[in-house]
């Protein structure tokens, strides 16, 4: 899986809580990915391994937003 910059992905952390709207903002090689959204007013980052992100998307936490 090869995820683009500036490719979104909707991301569920609690299934009582409407998703996030993440961006993807940096790619590490395919190795790790930097994913962007907004919390409380701020901008929040996080580094994610390539192996992480399968595991989630395989999972049903991130699904990605297609145009």
């Amino acid at each position: 899986m090869k995820l683009p910059i500036g490719q979104l992905i909707k991301v569920s952390v609690d299934e009582r809580e409407p998703p996030l709207l993440a961006i993807v903002t940096d790619n590490f090689n395919n190795d790790a990915y930097e994913l962007t959204w907004s919390a409380e007013g701020r901008m929040v980052s996080t580094i994610t391994s390539h192996d992480q992100l399968v595991d989630k998307f395989s999972h049903g936490y991130y699904k990605l937003v297609l145009e």
